[in-house]
């Protein structure tokens, strides 16, 4: 992410990372309330809970963990 202004004094970061996931987002949620595509379409391109469900198993295991004190916490999907 690009805080600082670019050589004019603009705001630089809109191309960064965060604000293009999110243009990416709003482009297809536009395009799924227009009916010119279905959530299907946009798989290979966003993020779908079955991507992001391992990443958000480890970190649960790893909030139970610091919460018993380190204990070890077995992962079950």
């Amino acid at each position: 992410m690009k805080y600082s202004p670019d050589s004019k004094g603009y705001f630089a970061g809109q191309h960064a990372y965060g604000y293009l996931s999110i243009e990416s987002w709003i482009d297809a949620c536009s395009s799924i309330k227009n009916g010119t595509a279905t959530p299907s379409d946009f798989v290979t391109h966003l993020p779908t809970i079955h991507d992001t469900l391992y990443t958000t198993a480890i970190l649960e295991a790893g909030r139970k963990s610091l919460d018993s004190g380190g204990m070890p916490i077995e992962i079950v999907l």
